[in-house]
């Protein structure tokens, strides 16, 4: 009865206590005094406990704000190695513009020289034709 009396009294008072915490009010000596002095020490060891949990619970994000600050800084990382490939990218297309339109020039200069070529093969033939056309004339005058 004792126990059913300190039970309803904790929970009037808005304490959650243990099984044991129960027992040991009940065999005290002393009547149980809830609303008294012991209710003191029971609020201050519930926040005492309740300043542990929030304790560990600042521990555990600061090592969670750690892992997330490593991500970053892989992240940065990465970022950085994939910068230095688009910068050898661009340097490599910026350089194939420019030797395509080097190209250009030197097929433009080759097509100029494909057709001096033609042409003096051309009159070299012509030239060649009437010389020796010019050493036939002359064969047959020769022979007379």
């Amino acid at each position: 009865m004792l126990k059913e009396k300190t039970v309803r009294q904790a929970e009037l008072a808005g304490l959650e206590l243990r099984e044991e915490e129960i027992e040991q009010l009940v065999g005290s000596r002393s009547l149980p005094g809830i609303v008294g002095w012991d209710l003191d020490m029971l609020r201050a060891k519930q926040h005492l406990v309740m300043a542990h949990m929030s304790h560990q619970q600042l521990v555990d994000l600061e090592g969670q704000l750690g892992e997330l600050q490593a991500l970053f800084l892989q992240l940065q990382l990465l970022i950085s190695e994939q910068q230095e490939l688009l910068d050898n990218i661009k340097y490599n297309v910026l350089h194939t513009q420019d030797y395509v339109a080097q190209s250009a020039a030197i097929v433009k200069r080759a097509i100029k020289y494909k057709r001096q070529s033609r042409l003096s093969a051309a009159l070299s033939a012509v030239a060649g034709l009437c010389t020796c056309c010019a050493c036939l004339a002359c064969v047959p005058k020769a022979l007379h």
